[in-house]
């Protein structure tokens, strides 16, 4: 536990499993507090940071990034309840491609006012849905860039359903003009995430700026927001510290003072966009062993968790590295072992019915027992969101926030299915009158 930097004890989560049960994620909000302001270090003077909502949904995190001055970046409308649901609206931007009219006037009618768009129908859907509802709004163009490096996972430079190509402005200039209710604001890029080299992630910033400095030169672009995106790094599941970039808020003050002066005099904001730098570190997963054995030769512990609670969706970019780093912290059980607990060398398998769940395929300790808790440190992003919740039916986790030894909250996701309405009567699927102008998005029927 001490690895991570967090102030959750063994004894606390001890105290927590056998309160709450296990599988069970704990927050840690004095290490949240701590990523906000290392990374702010970390930037030039002025710029904004968004908390990319994505990385972790808790309603009670996204408070608590907001109280620091953090507005959110929110790509679903189950992101914008969440915000809402958290007083945590002001200064939020919403992005993603295939955004519908429905879903940008849910948004609007919630009280966003920032949006990125992604291609020309996108802008037009934006620009009819704030008609519709008779509000202004501001928008950034997602850009396409030329992009530079070997992140762990690019986002621009490439074929891509993100954004905007550059060389295809000519005939989109409606993109950079505005339209009556939908104003534009501004560039978005996000060229990588997950940049673990310094040099990397500037240059990555670098040539990000240098393609905005050329949009705004040949179309005359009065830009008031530059975001510049994120691809700050945080380790996953080991016990590695979060890295740190000592040269990044110099290097992009002299970037910047180069590409585009604004920022100096106030009349641009610069912003960046970070999840997992700003809450990877602050959770662990806590979970208990359910059995010990033995099969062909090998020993394999079995775990109340597996890759349905754990960033099993590899589509994330986040593929489950070769081996978690989980630490021994005493038993769920109050009674003793009674001699059980044994050295273990073998798999560290979950509970679900594929063999595809495996977690550790070879970790050791010096004893292990079936009851004992295990804690996977650094899973504070895309550990519960990212995994394959719904496959198989097992329950969520319980998801603990901590303030010091307080709990802030403490809950668990349910899903539940909800009944559509029917076709209205005498209508028939073959009916034209029985299909809407505009199809309904996932939680709009209701």
């Amino acid at each position: 536990m001490t690895a991570t930097g967090l102030t959750v004890t063994p004894t606390m989560v001890r105290r927590l499993a056998r309160h709450f049960g296990t599988p069970l994620y704990v927050y840690d909000a004095a290490a949240i507090d701590r990523a906000v302001r290392e990374l702010g270090a970390q930037l030039p003077a002025g710029a904004r940071l968004y908390y990319s909502v994505k990385a972790n949904p808790l309603p009670e995190i996204a408070a608590r990034m907001r109280s620091h001055g953090l507005p959110l970046e929110l790509s679903s409308t189950g992101e914008v309840q969440t915000a809402a649901a958290a007083a945590a609206l002001d200064g939020a931007m919403v992005t993603g491609p295939g955004k519908s009219r429905a879903e940008y006037r849910a948004a609007i009618g919630s009280g966003v006012r920032k949006f990125s768009v992604e291609s020309a129908t996108d802008h037009g859907n934006l620009e009819r849905a704030a008609a519709e509802c008779a509000t202004a709004v501001d928008y950034l163009v997602r850009v396409n860039a030329p992009a530079q490096g070997r992140a762990a996972m690019r986002m621009s430079g490439r074929p891509s359903q993100f954004g905007v190509d550059p060389e295809t402005f000519d005939s989109d200039t409606p993109l950079l003009r505005g339209g009556r209710f939908a104003r534009f604001r501004g560039l978005h890029f996000f060229p990588a995430s997950n940049v673990v080299d310094e040099s990397e992630l500037l240059t990555s910033f670098r040539v990000s700026a240098a393609a905005a400095r050329g949009l705004v030169d040949r179309y005359r672009l009065t830009m008031l927001e530059l975001d510049l995106g994120g691809g700050f790094a945080a380790p996953f599941g080991t016990a590695s510290p979060r890295h740190h970039y000592p040269r990044l808020a110099a290097e992009l003050t002299r970037i910047l003072n180069e590409q585009l002066p604004g920022p100096r005099d106030g009349r641009l904001t610069v912003s960046f966009e970070s999840g997992r730098y700003l809450v990877g570190g602050a959770g662990v997963l806590v979970t208990a062993v359910r059995d010990i054995k033995r099969s062909h030769g090998k020993s394999f512990a079995i775990l109340d968790v597996g890759i349905n609670h754990l960033g099993g969706m590899a589509a994330t970019g986040r593929i489950l590295p070769s081996r978690f780093e989980p630490t021994r912290v005493g038993s769920i059980s109050t009674a003793p072992s009674a001699g059980s607990a044994a050295p273990f060398a073998g798999t560290l398998a979950g509970p679900l019915c594929t063999p595809a769940d495996i977690l550790v395929p070879d970790a050791a300790f010096d004893e292990l027992a079936v009851d004992d808790l295990l804690a996977i440190p650094n899973v504070g992003a895309y550990g519960l969101t990212a995994g394959l919740t719904d496959f198989l039916g097992h329950p969520a986790p319980a998801e603990i926030l901590l303030d010091g030894d307080r709990i802030v909250s403490a809950t668990r996701r349910s899903a539940t299915r909800i009944s559509l309405p029917p076709l209205p009567p005498r209508q028939t699927m073959t009916d034209p009158a029985a299909v809407p102008e505009e199809l309904p998005r996932i939680g709009e029927s209701d």
